[in-house]
C-alpha cells in the first residue's frame, strides 16, 4: 500500500510539473485582462445651489438628493437631470460621457417657478350673479413703453398741454402680467379692448388680470386671425400674440398667374411654352386648366409641374417652383492612396479622449495603409497611444457644406465604406470592432459594429445612416471613432452623403 501511495503521489506531481505551465499563462492572461481589458467604472458628481433635489438618471429616479455622486457606472453616456417641488433646473437636464476611472460633474441652477404660484380669486357673494363691466381701458404699458409716455407727458407739459393719463397707471407684479406682440409687417396698430393703445407692433405690455381681446390694424392688410382673446389667470403668466399681415390687393392689381421660382432662377413654361427665366407674371389670361413646368438647373432637383385652373371663381392664381439643392457629398482615398473629396472643405485626424474630447494630432491618429488583400487603401483607426492609459482613441473629421435652402424633410444618408478587421491591438486578445459616429457633436451612434469584415470571402458593402435630423444649412462636421470597447482595428475607405 505504502508503494501504491508514493507511486500515485509520483504522478500527481509529474501532472502538477506538467500544468503548471498553463496555469501560469492563464494568470498572465488574467492579470493583462484585468489591466487592459476590463472596464474601469466611472462615476457622475450631481450639484446644485438649493441641496436636496432629487437625481434623475435616464429619466428613472438614482433614489440620490444634491449634492450626491452616483458611483460605479460603466463608461457610456448618461442623461442627467434634478427635480424639486417648486423650482425648474436650469438647463432642464445634461448629456454627460462618463470614461474609465472619471468623475464627471455636472451642476444646475434651481430657480422658483412663478407659474405655480396662482393667484386667489376674488370673493364674490353668492347673489351677485351681475357680471361686471370690462374697463375700457385695462391695460398698462411695459417700462419700456411708461419711458416714452414720460417723455410725451414732459413735452406735453412744456407746452402747458395734458398729458395722457395711460403713465400714471401703477405696476403691480402680483396683479399684471407681461404680454408681447408682433406681426408679420412691422409697425401695425395695436388695440387692447376695442381701444388703440397708440403703439405699433412689435411691442410689449402688461394687462391686468382677466379676459381682454388684442387685435392689430394696418392699411392695405387684413390681419389673421383678425382677434386674439386672452384670458390672464396669474401673475408671472407671459404670453406672445403673433399676428400674419395679408396684403389685400385689388382685382385690377392683381394678376391672373404669376410664377416665380426659388431659391434660384429656372426656366419656366406654360403648356411647354417657355415664357421666362426665375418670374412670370400676365394679366388677361382666358378661363381654363394650363399646366407650369419648370427647365432644368445644374445641382438642383427640378420641381415637380402643375396644373392650375382659372376660373370665375379662382381668376387669380400664384404658383412657386421650388428648386431643392442636390445633396451629394463624398471623401475618401483612390486606388493610388490619394485623398479625393467632393463637397468636403477640409479632413483632420487626431485623438479622442473621454472628457477633453477631439483634438488633431498630426502624429498620433489614423494611419494610412494599403490592404494588400483587398486591393485599396484605408485608414486605419485603433488605439490613439498604446502607451497611455487609458489609450485614447484613433478619430477622423470631415467638415463640409450643406447648401442654403436644401429640403429639411428629405431623408439623407451617410455611407460609410468602413471595414472591420480580425487585426487585434497590442497587448488584446478579444476580437472586437467597434466605432462611433458624430454629427455636429450629436452622436448618430455611439456603439456601432460594421457589419462587413476584410478578412471575410465576401463582396464588400458599406454601412448606411439616416442623418437627416443632424444636418444644418452651412458648415457640417462629420467624426468617425473607435470606441473604448474595440479591440480590433477599423479600415475606412470613403464616405458618401446624399
Amino acid at each position: 500500500m505504502n508503494v501504491m501511495g508514493i507511486s500515485q503521489l509520483d504522478r500527481l506531481k509529474a501532472t502538477l510539473m506538467i500544468l503548471l505551465p498553463f496555469l501560469l499563462i492563464l494568470a498572465i492572461m488574467f492579470v493583462l485582462y484585468n489591466l487592459l481589458l476590463t472596464d474601469r467604472r466611472g462615476a457622475i458628481r450631481v450639484v446644485s445651489n438649493i441641496q436636496g433635489a432629487e437625481i434623475l438618471m435616464n429619466s428613472s429616479p438614482t433614489n440620490l438628493e444634491t449634492d450626491a455622486t452616483i458611483r460605479r457606472l460603466r463608461p457610456d453616456s448618461y442623461d442627467i437631470s434634478v427635480r424639486l417641488e417648486g423650482y425648474l433646473p436650469s438647463p432642464d437636464r445634461q448629456l454627460v460621457q462618463v470614461g474609465k476611472k472619471q468623475t464627471i460633474e455636472v451642476s444646475f441652477n434651481l430657480i422658483p417657478d412663478t407659474a405655480t404660484h396662482e393667484e386667489p380669486e376674488p370673493l364674490q357673494a353668492l347673489g351677485d350673479s351681475v357680471p361686471q363691466p370690462k374697463p375700457a381701458l385695462s391695460w398698462v404699458p411695459s417700462l419700456d413703453s411708461l419711458k416714452k409716455i414720460q417723455e410725451s407727458r414732459r413735452e406735453a407739459d412744456s407746452l402747458h398741454k395734458p398729458a395722457s393719463r395711460r403713465g400714471s397707471v401703477g405696476l403691480d407684479p402680483t396683479v399684471y402680467t407681461a404680454v408681447s406682440v408682433t406681426s408679420s409687417q412691422d409697425g401695425a396698430l395695436i388695440l387692447v379692448d376695442d381701444v388703440s393703445t397708440g403703439f405699433a407692433t412689435p411691442a410689449n405690455f402688461i394687462l391686468n388680470k382677466g379676459t381682454h381681446t388684442v387685435e392689430v390694424q394696418k392699411e392695405g392688410f387684413r390681419s389673421e386671425p383678425p382677434v386674439i382673446e386672452l384670458i390672464v389667470q396669474r401673475a408671472g403668466q407671459r404670453e406672445e400674440l403673433h399676428f400674419r399681415l395679408v396684403e389685400e390687393i385689388t382685382d385690377n392689381q392683381r394678376m391672373a398667374l404669376a410664377v416665380h421660382t426659388e431659391p434660384v432662377e429656372g426656366r419656366i413654361y406654360v403648356d411647354d411654352r417657355f415664357c421666362a427665366m426665375g418670374e412670370y407674371q400676365i394679366k388677361n389670361l382666358a378661363y381654363g386648366e394650363y399646366v407650369v413646368s419648370y427647365g432644368s438647373v445644374d445641382g438642383f432637383s427640378t420641381p415637380e409641374s402643375q396644373r392650375i385652373e382659372i376660373s370665375e371663381d379662382q381668376p387669380h392664381v400664384d404658383v412657386v417652383g421650388a428648386y431643392r439643392p442636390i445633396i451629394y457629398i463624398s471623401a475618401g482615398l483612390d486606388d493610388k492612396g490619394q485623398f479625393t473629396k467632393q463637397g468636403v472643405n477640409e479632413l483632420v485626424g487626431g485623438v479622442y479622449f473621454h472628457g477633453s474630447g477631439f483634438s488633431v494630432d498630426k502624429v498620433r491618429g489614423p494611419a494610412l495603409k494599403y490592404l494588400e488583400a483587398n486591393q485599396f487603401y484605408a485608414w486605419e483607426l485603433g488605439y490613439a497611444d498604446a502607451e497611455r492609459n487609458p489609450p485614447g482613441m484613433d478619430a477622423i473629421e470631415f467638415t463640409f457644406q450643406i447648401p442654403a435652402g436644401f429640403d429639411p424633410d428629405k431623408i439623407i444618408q451617410l455611407r460609410l465604406y468602413g471595414y472591420a478587421s480580425n487585426h487585434n491591438y497590442p497587448f488584446t486578445f478579444l476580437n472586437k470592432t467597434e466605432i462611433a459616429i458624430y454629427v455636429n457633436g450629436s452622436g448618430v451612434q455611439s456603439s456601432f459594429k460594421p457589419q462587413y469584415n476584410v478578412d471575410e470571402e465576401r463582396a464588400l458593402g458599406y454601412d448606411e445612416f439616416n442623418i437627416s435630423a443632424f444636418l444644418k444649412e452651412g458648415s457640417n462636421h462629420l467624426m468617425i471613432r473607435t470606441t473604448e470597447n474595440s479591440r480590433c482595428f477599423y479600415y475606412l475607405n470613403k464616405f458618401v452623403i446624399l
